[in-house]
Order: structure tokens, then C-alpha cells, then sequence
């Protein structure tokens, strides 16, 4: 019986202040145990793709998998932690430069039934991304840099090939259930897709000592 799964790719940007560290957050679902080495390939699948979004000032950690039961959500208990030590690969194009990371790549996370996810991405975009409107709005130039707009898009088919020999599949975020009662509907993601531009405070975020031995704060 396939078994929820919650994996976060920790970054940083730069140095590691407090205020500049945060980390990505993906659902699956899988039939084979944390011991099988298909998830260090899922693990260097999401890795790979995620490093063309970002710039390379952005420092990939480490990732973490851990459980997610159906009556108690998050279990920091059940993980399992990949050091990682690689550097986004987008770089900057002449005449552009990089966005604060407050400004963060809102990709939306399109399902067949119910309401659709959004994920937010820091440390990616520049100047050429973003243009400001009359209002002081910042707005997604699309395509804009194709290579941005190509690399998103590969993201789920990226993650469900690695996730296909572990007998599972993306999923949104499992909900919590009732103890005992019936067991939920999993929504499996279909696609991402660009969906603008978000202003994300940068303590926003998820924060878990039991997660890290360094006390590292994540977020979403």
C-alpha cells in the first residue's frame, strides 16, 4: 500500500544568516520503504531541476524525506536526510540582476479534481523576469526567458519518473483525517504551470529543530 511522503530541499542564499534560509516542500506518495535506493535518485531528480530555476548565489543544503501519517500529518521522527552541497545554475543574462529574494516565482500546481496548489520558488528571479505596471504591481513577463518557463514545466514529469519505480506518485499535501475514519482521496499533481509573481515575508516560514541538527529554519 503506497504511503505519504513529504520531501523539503533546503537552500540558502549565500551565507547562513537567519533571515536567508528556507526551503521547498513536495508531497508523494510511494509503495517502496525509505532503504530502496530509488529515492536517492527522486532525491538528485528534483535537485537537478530545481538548480536551472535558481541563481547561483543560492546554495542547495541538504533534502530530507520524512512520513506523513494520515491522523498526525508531519512526522519529523520518520526522516531521512541527503546532503546535497550544489549551487543554482541560472544565470544572470547581461544588463539583468537578481531579484530580492522577498520576490518569489509563484508556479501553480494544476490537479484533475479540486482546488489546485501553488508553490513558491526564492532565489529566481531577475530584472528581465518582472516588469512593474502603472499601479507599483510586479508582473510575470511570459515567456520571458524560455528556458524559466520550459524548467517548470519539467519539474512533475522530472519527479514522476524516479517516482514511477517506487510505485507512487506527486500528490498534493495529504489532509489530516479522523483516527479511524475513512481514508482520504489522494489528488495526484498533473502539471506546473507560471503563475506570477509573490511578495513572501522572509520569516514566513516552517521552522522544526527536530528536522535539523542545526536548527535550520525552512518554509515553503
Amino acid at each position: 500500500m503506497a504511503e505519504a511522503w513529504t520531501i523539503r530541499i533546503f537552500k540558502a542564499y549565500g551565507g547562513r544568516t537567519a533571515d536567508k534560509l528556507w526551503s521547498n516542500t513536495y508531497h508523494v506518495s510511494a509503495e517502496q520503504p525509505l532503504t530502496d535506493p530509488g529515492w536517492t535518485a527522486l532525491v538528485e531528480a528534483i535537485g537537478a531541476r530545481e538548480r536551472m530555476l535558481h541563481n547561483p548565489q543560492v546554495n542547495f543544503m541538504r533534502a530530507t524525506i520524512s512520513s506523513t501519517t494520515r491522523e498526525g500529518g508531519y512526522n519529523p521522527e520518520d526522516l531521512k536526510v541527503y546532503e546535497l552541497g550544489t549551487v543554482g545554475e541560472r544565470g544572470v543574462q547581461s544588463g539583468e540582476i537578481a531579484l530580492p529574494l522577498d520576490l518569489a516565482l509563484k508556479v501553480k500546481k494544476n490537479v484533475a479534481f479540486g482546488r489546485s496548489g501553488t508553490m513558491f520558488y526564492r532565489g529566481v528571479l531577475h530584472s528581465g523576469d518582472v516588469s512593474v505596471g502603472a499601479g507599483g504591481d510586479a508582473t510575470l513577463i511570459v515567456p520571458g526567458d524560455g528556458n524559466l518557463l520550459n524548467n517548470v514545466g519539467l519539474l512533475p514529469s522530472s519527479i514522476q519518473d524516479e517516482l514511477t519505480a517506487l510505485g507512487g506518485f506527486l500528490i498534493m499535501p495529504p489532509r489530516v483525517t479522523v483516527p479511524g475514519g475513512p481514508a482520504q482521496t489522494v489528488r495526484t499533481i498533473d502539471s506546473f504551470a507560471l503563475s506570477g509573481v509573490s511578495v513572501n515575508r522572509r520569516n514566513h516560514r516552517y521552522f522544526d529543530k527536530a528536522a535539523s541538527d542545526d536548527g535550520v529554519g525552512v518554509g515553503t
